[in-house]
């Protein structure tokens, strides 16, 4: 579809679909970001270092995401962290700290490095009152458990940042 919409605006991208893991690319990049994305896959110490491989010299990474606080209790991690990793698909959320180490491991210089939670608070407010509509609740309830689980983690999300427990972080970095 991406593709397509490309096209008919004459755009000259191209869009392909792989597994952010194991990108396998031709060429180098000057700039690579991510949205909401990193903190749903299994292995991001590996993302890191498959991205600098195709990042040109002092080519930019800008991740924005979804972390779990640093130096969580085993009590908050149970009570504001887990019901996200399970409703929300993200099996291995780290702190903006892991992903800063990672990238510094791949090569690369953090530049920018910001908890910018406050500017997306409400998000989870808007989020709780699209969810109300009864619409959504049948469509998830036909689509299965995992759909259900989804709409139920918009209040972990909400709790989660409210508690200080989920940050949303903004983090930039150069290769060296």
């Amino acid at each position: 579809m991406a593709q397509e919409n490309a096209l008919k605006e004459k755009l000259d991208v191209d869009f392909q679909l792989m597994d952010a893991e194991n990108m396998n690319l031709s060429r180098e990049f000057n700039v690579i970001w991510s949205i909401e994305a990193l903190s749903h896959l299994n292995d991001q110490k590996k993302f890191f270092e498959n991205a600098s491989k195709l990042l040109l010299d002092n080519g930019k990474l800008a991740i924005i995401d979804w972390f779990r606080k640093e130096n969580l209790s085993e009590k908050d991690e149970e009570k504001y962290i887990e019901p996200i990793k399970q409703g929300m698909l993200t099996p291995n959320m780290k702190t903006m700290a892991d992903y800063k180490l990672y990238m510094e491991a791949a090569g690369m210089q953090v530049r920018v490095f910001e908890d910018i939670s406050k500017n997306v608070s409400k998000t989870w407010d808007l989020c709780l009152d699209i969810i109300k509509n009864p619409t959504l609740w049948k469509l998830a309830l036909f689509h299965g458990k995992e759909f259900v689980d989804f709409m139920k983690a918009f209040q972990a999300m909400r709790n989660g940042f409210a508690s200080g427990a989920f940050v949303y972080g903004l983090i930039v970095a150069e290769k060296k």
